[in-house]
């Protein structure tokens, strides 16, 4: 990271983004494009969880294979300055790499789906039936990788 000034070494910290986050980017390998894509998510035990349609431009970029780059990112808050280039903006953020592993079996993909909801409404139990669980994707991003940024917190 070329400002280290703004790095953030706490894993506490760098977790603690991915806790609070309400979106996380993915970015995924199209041919010679990249192809990002916000989502709802949920983190647990160094992994990422989402849920999806069966099908799609993202469900078979991500069966393509390949590495999977993702961004959260929060406490955004925009300061005004004098001139121009006084102005900045205060946030936290997290990038990362990992591979994802779709969850076949109804028992993992109602974790990956209370995970996902828990990231949302914490303090809530959630039921789903079997046509929940069967009509979705979910599918779990492991983190091999990840880096914090913090300006003005």
């Amino acid at each position: 990271m070329r400002r280290k000034d703004k790095e953030i070494n706490e894993p506490e910290e760098i977790q603690g983004v991915l806790r609070k986050g309400q979106v996380c980017r993915l970015g995924l390998v199209d041919g010679a494009r990249a192809y990002i894509v916000p989502m709802n998510f949920g983190y647990a035990d160094n992994c990422l969880y989402f849920h999806s349609a069966r099908e799609g431009k993202k469900v078979d970029l991500l069966q393509a294979g390949g590495l999977v780059c993702f961004e959260v990112d929060l406490g955004h808050e925009l300061k005004s300055g004098e001139r121009g280039c006084d102005w900045t903006m205060h946030f936290q953020s997290v990038v990362g790499y990992g591979r994802v592993t779709f969850l076949e079996t109804d028992a993992e993909k109602r974790k990956g789906l209370e995970i996902i909801m828990a990231q949302y409404a914490p303090d809530t139990r959630w039921e789903f039936t079997d046509q929940d669980v069967h009509r979705v994707l979910v599918f779990e991003l492991r983190i091999d990788e990840l880096s914090g940024k913090a300006s003005g917190q």
